[in-house]
């Protein structure tokens, strides 16, 4: 007898998708992605039903109806993360475990995220400020921010830093991609630069000779 599938959803959770795509009025094929992919990436994270009802919840309460299917994903999976997180810290048990490498922050406790008033309409733009928070969804940076926020408790420094979750909620969502996007193009500009002062300097004042013709004197 072959054992149980691990990626298969468990009742609570199609009745979460039954009940999410009641309220929201998902397509048929969006709700088979959700029992599917959506359920591997959750298991996979260690999501529990607590997580999904809470997500539920702070959906409800924000107000935010997505108009098309892609747009539930980075909604769903950014609340149920704030719902974990929030369990996580009142269990005095950090999201990642000891020696393991957070994705969210590497395992450095916390990073940097563009700055809030350059983000607007979803895009990153000039002059690409960027700022620090805590990644709380490890030991590093749970260890860090309860630290932190002690000290703002207690009055030694002005606030804690805002968390990650909270800012990929409120802010941008796509960080990650943004911070990508904006290394990829400053590394071609530096390729471009590098290139460019490679070159032979004899070729250029060859093209330079070749293509220019110099004014003529003022009359």
């Amino acid at each position: 007898m072959s054992s149980p599938d691990p990626i298969t959803a468990p009742e609570w959770y199609l009745q979460w998708v039954a009940d999410y795509s009641a309220t929201f009025g998902v397509s048929e094929h969006l709700c088979g992605v959700m029992v599917r992919a959506w359920w591997r990436a959750f298991a996979a994270n260690g999501f529990i039903e607590s997580d999904f009802t809470g997500a539920f919840a702070s959906i409800l309460g924000s107000g935010v109806a997505p108009e098309w299917d892609r747009e539930h994903w980075p909604l769903v999976i950014r609340h149920v993360r704030t719902a974990h997180e929030a369990r996580c810290r009142r269990a005095g048990k950090p999201t990642t475990a000891d020696g393991a490498k957070c994705s969210k922050c590497g395992g450095g406790g916390g990073g940097l995220v563009p700055w809030p008033a350059d983000v607007r309409g979803g895009t990153w733009r000039p002059p690409y400020r960027t700022g620090d928070v805590a990644c709380t969804e490890c030991v590093p940076g749970a260890k860090s921010f309860d630290k932190l926020e002690a000290k703002a408790n207690e009055g030694e420094i002005r606030s804690a830093p805002g968390t990650l979750c909270d800012y990929e909620i409120k802010v941008d969502g796509a960080w990650a991609e943004h911070l990508a996007e904006r290394q990829y193009a400053e590394r071609m500009v530096l390729l471009a630069s590098r290139e460019t002062e490679c070159l032979p300097a004899h070729k250029i004042v060859k093209r330079l000779a070749a293509g220019f013709t110099p004014p003529s004197r003022p009359r």
